[in-house]
């Protein structure tokens, strides 16, 4: 559930439920690595993504400037990145967490 409150939410929450959830993943991290096959929120945006970032592409494939085609293909990018972008640096919060208490531990 924490997993998909992050993906889905971590935007439009308050903070302290963003980081209950976060803390929640710290403590059971099993899932780590599985986001995208968890939520399937994160899957489809992804195949969005990259759709909409191949689309650009063959509709760029005639232009000569190389620098404008590059500046159109990351502009498509971004805009259709920002939730994985923002799970992501969320997902990184936790593993930061997760390093620091592992750099703590005693054995």
């Amino acid at each position: 559930e924490s997993v998909e409150v992050i993906a889905q939410k971590s935007d439009k929450l308050p903070e302290e439920v963003v980081e209950k959830h976060l803390k929640n993943l710290t403590r059971d991290n099993y899932t780590r690595g599985l986001e995208a096959h968890i939520v399937k929120l994160l899957s489809q945006n992804r195949r969005t993504t990259v759709r909409a970032v191949m689309q650009e592409q063959e509709n760029a494939a005639g232009m000569k400037d190389e620098d404008k085609k590059m500046t159109q293909l990351r502009k498509e990018s971004l805009a259709n990145s920002k939730l994985s972008t923002r799970f992501a640096e969320k997902m990184g919060q936790c593993d930061e967490i997760i390093a620091l208490k592992a750099s703590l531990s005693s054995w």
